[in-house]
């Protein structure tokens, strides 16, 4: 796997990326037809290398999971992905997306949290947080998720 994730994530091969990409297609299709191990991973490369139209794609699978009761894993392996996304208008939207309450205000935090590792995302989520005085809005336990506490 740590092969793998390399190949896609740091080396960008783009033979890698076509057969992740390819994964990722089976498992939006049909979940179980990928190691749940490397889903994740092939959701992750997706949305790394994806245009508006694969989040396009990857929103209507989160939101067809979610309003099907699927599996925390099977949906969140979306949510938080949503992060990877690297098109300037894709970061916008997916913080859009958050205040339209499209995606849960639960996971702001662990969202955030996931654009502030993402160097593409960093600004954009410090505008986000800064703008909206969330520590005043949102409760404690949210920030918590943001800010590293070790």
């Amino acid at each position: 796997m740590r092969k793998l994730h390399a190949m896609v994530l740091l080396a960008r091969d783009p033979a890698a990326i076509q057969e992740a990409e390819a994964w990722a297609a089976r498992e939006a299709a049909d979940p179980m037809a990928v190691d749940p191990n490397l889903a994740a991973l092939f959701v992750a490369a997706a949305a790394q290398f994806g245009d508006a139209e694969r989040f396009d794609r990857h929103l209507t699978v989160y939101q067809a999971r979610k309003a099907a009761g699927a599996t925390p894993q099977e949906t969140n392996r979306y949510l938080y992905q949503f992060a990877n996304f690297r098109d300037p208008a894709l970061v916008a939207r997916t913080l859009d997306l958050v205040d339209q309450r499209v995606l849960p205000q639960e996971s702001l935090g662990v969202l955030l949290r996931a654009m502030f590792g993402q160097r593409h995302a960093q600004r954009p989520a410090w505008a986000y947080l800064a703008g909206r005085n969330i520590g005043e809005r949102r409760p404690q336990r949210v920030l918590s998720f943001v800010v590293d506490q070790d």
